[in-house]
């Protein structure tokens, strides 16, 4: 049942901002948004298949020290 209320929802931020963003005809932020919307989805569906997950933190961190 999460599953499907999370692709709802998401369907419906699509429909209400893919939108504006094709309009603006700017496909960088476009294709940018469409990365960073996938990705969400994707991880919000992971977490309500309760499948735990890595803290991204832990990852920022890590490349933050290497690189300082």
């Amino acid at each position: 049942m999460n599953r499907i209320l999370i692709i709802i929802a998401y369907i419906i931020i699509a429909l209400l901002e893919i939108p504006a963003l094709m309009k603006e005809t700017n496909k960088r932020e476009l294709i940018l948004y469409s990365l960073l919307f996938s990705s969400s989805l994707a991880f919000s569906i992971l977490l309500g298949l309760e499948i735990k997950l890595i803290d991204p933190a832990k990852i920022i961190e890590n490349i933050v020290k290497l690189i300082i």
